[in-house]
């Protein structure tokens, strides 16, 4: 999957619950971008379009709200990648993570891949919320 290496935008995210229902996580016109570089490093930046600014200005002192709303309205992380050929899976060794319980650990995502186009599906996560199955949609920038 050499295809993989290069700069990608974020076209949408969703969530796909067990009931059939679809959840947009970050909004119907998400924003992100996601790298992979040949040396086998990536970062991957998810953010909802409309994100409130802090009233202060001060990225250090918000309201715990603003703080919350911060937070949740954005995913970002990095690290190293490894590519499973066969089964078709990537897998992101994170080193670093605006969600600390990911430091450390992998991230597997199953891949589809055609042309200008990329496809990142996450299994079914039942503790997450929402619960269900992250399809990711990029087109290469």
């Amino acid at each position: 999957m050499k295809n993989l290496i290069g700069t990608w935008h974020l076209v949408s995210f969703e969530v796909r619950r067990i009931d059939g229902s679809i959840d947009s996580p970050m909004g119907p016109h998400p924003r992100g971008l996601l790298i992979y570089t040949a040396d086998g490093h990536m970062a991957a930046q998810l953010s909802h379009a409309d994100r409130d600014p802090f009233s202060s200005g001060d990225i250090w002192s918000a309201t715990p709200e603003a703080f919350q709303a911060a937070y949740t309205s954005y995913v970002a992380y990095y690290g190293r990648y490894e590519v499973d050929e066969e089964g078709g899976v990537v897998r992101h060794l994170v080193e670093g993570s605006l969600f600390p319980n990911w430091c450390g650990g992998a991230q597997a995502r199953q891949v589809a891949l055609d042309g200008d186009h990329l496809v990142l599906s996450s299994p079914f996560i039942r503790h997450s919320h929402p619960q269900g199955l992250s399809v990711l949609r990029w087109r290469r920038a």
